[in-house]
């Protein structure tokens, strides 16, 4: 599917699994480079695109996590999660829990 025609929140989940790529692929200085950019902290009106914006944020949150960020995966992990599946609420609920948990306790820098 050509880059253009995707929506805003697609190309933003889009971004964030190419984050979670560079990681994958032992590339941390990329993957902290492109989390810069950040993603947009409010969902768009259609349902299709608060799915996609929830999913980009858990990305984001997941990357931020393997980058020992914990303070700016609780932040990604924020977004409102309500329309994503139960299954995927309980497993970023509960990353969510440990990074305020990391953070509260300075475990990770």
């Amino acid at each position: 599917m050509p880059l253009a025609s995707l929506s805003g929140p697609e190309r933003l989940r889009r971004e964030a699994f190419l984050v979670i790529l560079l990681l994958l692929r032992g590339k941390r200085s990329a993957a902290a480079t492109a989390l810069e950019r950040g993603l947009l902290s409010e969902a768009p009106a259609d349902p299709i695109g608060r799915v996609e914006m929830a999913y980009a944020h858990a990305c984001q949150g997941l990357a931020f996590w393997a980058l020992d960020r914990p303070a700016q995966a609780r932040k990604a992990f924020d977004f409102n999660w309500e329309d994503l599946p139960q299954r995927d609420r309980l497993l970023l609920t509960a990353f969510k829990e440990l990074s305020i948990l990391l953070t509260r306790y300075r475990i990770v820098a």
